[in-house]
């Protein structure tokens, strides 16, 4: 992606040196993105750091692999997050538009009211005892 975006501007790349198990890295970017290429490249040394302190110096190699599982692990949990929360978002949207259009979505089945004897049907008169 970065030598795409280099082939892509005109305008000079940036560059930003960052530090990662203790080794620096010198990397391209485009003009404009040297701080998200820092905050970036800070989250993944934590995660780093926090393995090195679990595990060891197990190889950087190693070390590297374990970040970038724990990392796309997250994005996934926080992808998963997301789409429940749009899927919420939909029910409760469908759910407010049948409300607005006048109870076109019933609520609950109602049983008609039972019919009432006509006074035709009983002679206009009282039923007995009455």
């Amino acid at each position: 992606m970065l030598l795409k975006r280099q082939l892509l501007f005109t305008e000079p790349m940036g560059q930003v040196a960052v530090t990662l198990n203790g080794r620096t890295y010198r990397l391209m970017c485009g003009p404009g993105e040297e701080p998200r290429l820092l905050a970036l490249s800070t989250h993944v040394n934590a995660k780093l750091d926090t393995l090195a302190a679990q595990f060891g110096q197990v190889g950087d190699d190693r070390l590297m692999l374990m970040a970038a599982l724990l990392i796309t692990d997250e994005l996934f949990d926080a992808r998963d997050q997301v789409a429940a929360v749009e899927r919420a978002a939909d029910a409760a949207t469908a759910t407010a538009a049948g409300k607005t259009r006048g109870h076109a979505t019933p609520t609950a089945p109602q049983s008609p009211e039972p019919a009432k004897p006509s006074r035709s049907a009983a002679g206009g008169r009282k039923p007995d005892g009455a």
